[in-house]
């Protein structure tokens, strides 16, 4: 079965958002904990770091959840696939 152009031009463009925002979030979270350790905040740093990875850790799981279970039909949220 062939991808429908829209649902590619979709996918082309939230992947790199995706990935942006992620990759954002990722740049914010490492200048938090390098100012929380420059300021000898062990803890603050630390907790940072625990709620990042907890953050995208259950983003990861219900992502791949959604994947898992999906079948590949392009009508994703249960539309008609006229």
């Amino acid at each position: 079965s062939s991808a429908d152009p829209k649902d590619v031009g979709i996918g082309l463009v939230i992947v790199p958002m995706y990935l942006l925002v992620g990759g954002l979030d990722w740049l914010g979270t490492v200048q938090d904990i390098a100012n929380a350790l420059d300021q000898s905040a062990f803890v603050d740093g630390f907790a940072i770091a625990v709620f990042y990875l907890m953050r995208h850790l259950a983003m990861y799981l219900g992502l791949s959840k959604f994947v898992v279970s999906w079948d590949g039909e392009a009508n994703l949220f249960g539309g008609s696939s006229d």
